[in-house]
């Protein structure tokens, strides 16, 4: 599915991927399992790794991290921006808000792409 999202034939795919257009074909019908140098390599094709690797898109892995507590990381990382002078905190947001935005594209476009591809 990802792949056809992406508007790649197989055989092209396979050239991203640096692999055989059997090997990838293999991939795709869960006879082997790719590996992480692959798997770096179609990224570059704006493949969405994580959820060829466990099946969940994006927007899933989400909903999974909010569930979670406040890492210390992520507090930190709050009382950071809490420190920060108004016009830094924009830009933080602003920053933050583009790179989500394009993600959640990225997933809209990989949701869309799962209704028009049929699953055997």
């Amino acid at each position: 599915m990802e792949r056809n999202r992406l508007g790649f034939n197989i055989r092209d795919f396979a050239a991203k991927g640096g692999v055989s257009r059997t090997t990838q074909s293999n991939y795709e019908n869960d006879i082997s399992r790719p590996d992480a140098a692959y798997l770096n390599r179609i990224a570059t094709t704006g493949a969405e790794v994580f959820w060829i690797m466990r099946g969940l898109p994006e927007d899933d892995e989400l909903r999974e991290k909010q569930a979670l507590p406040y890492t210390p990381v992520i507090r930190e990382l709050i009382e950071d921006y809490m420190l920060c002078p108004p016009p830094v905190q924009d830009s933080v947001r602003a920053i933050l808000k583009n790179s989500a935005d394009a993600k959640r594209e990225q997933v809209k476009q990989w949701k869309d792409a799962q209704k028009t591809v049929k699953v055997p």
